[in-house]
């Protein structure tokens, strides 16, 4: 067993990836600190706030974390890694930490707090900029945290599989896929739901009024499915391919780390 896991070898690993990666923390703290001021006096100023653009960047660095850190991350390995005295498991488990739990708990906490803080000026714009900033642990925050880990997870593969420019390829290859669900997802519904074969021939007339009607087809096909998953059989099909998903990529990550090592 402690060749796959001894907890004394794993607090050392994970004391010399805090060492090499404690300026990040530092830079993403001082960020979003400094955002979140800034958003507090132009709510004060101009009754004009950025929670928008906070909300984006937490998701973006949950989201995109393993290609954004990681890159800058690599330029302390070397042939040591090779032989640091650690086990696969190991370095895995200390990644997979990293990115799911700690940067994720890190930036609620100082949410958190903020939020406290900034709730004990009396004040009625930051009193409203603090109500607008609450995160309360909801169904739907949960829900929207498995779809950030969805994403995050297929990030992290791209670190493993992608050795230059991972988050650039990454985001074209979600993008693809996204695009291409949609793109399939309307032809079905266009030609299911409108009753005649689909046209892309763009010409006047009846052609562009058939596209049109195919796209409103494949539109209402869309939200019907949508309202179809409100089902609670379906809803728990939904959440169990997200876990299949995620758990997936998360093992296939781990033997391609493994695959490296060897």
């Amino acid at each position: 067993m402690n060749s796959v896991f001894d907890i004394n070898r794993f607090l050392k690993l994970e004391k010399r990836n805090l060492f090499f990666s404690k300026m990040q923390y530092l830079y993403v703290l001082a960020g979003f600190t400094g955002v979140y001021l800034l958003s507090v006096l132009l709510k004060i100023w101009a009754d004009f706030s950025l929670t928008g653009f906070i909300y984006a960047g937490v998701f973006i660095v949950v989201m995109c974390g393993p290609c954004l850190f990681e890159k800058s991350r690599n330029k302390y390995t070397g042939v040591f890694d090779f032989i640091l005295p650690a086990s696969t498991f190991e370095k895995y488990l200390s990644i997979w930490l990293r990115y799911v739990v700690f940067i994720p708990v890190l930036l609620y906490v100082l949410l958190l707090f903020l939020n406290f803080i900034t709730g004990l000026i009396p004040v009625d714009a930051v009193q409203e900029h603090v109500s607008v900033m609450d995160i309360d642990l909801s169904p739907s925050v949960g829900k929207a945290y498995a779809v950030m880990l969805s994403i995050q997870a297929t990030y992290l593969a791209g670190c493993f599989y992608f050795k230059r420019y991972a988050f650039a390829k990454t985001s074209i290859l979600i993008l693809f896929i996204g695009v291409s669900f949609m793109v399939i997802g309307t032809i079905i519904g266009g030609y299911f739901l409108s009753g005649e074969s689909m046209s892309f021939t763009f010409g006047a007339g009846n052609e562009i009024e058939s596209i049109q009607g195919n796209y409103d087809a494949g539109y209402t096909m869309g939200y019907a499915l949508a309202s179809i998953l409100k089902d609670p059989l379906l809803s728990f099909m939904d959440n169990t391919i997200s876990v299949i998903y995620i758990l997936g990529m998360w093992i296939v990550c781990f033997f391609k780390l493994r695959e490296t090592e060897i």
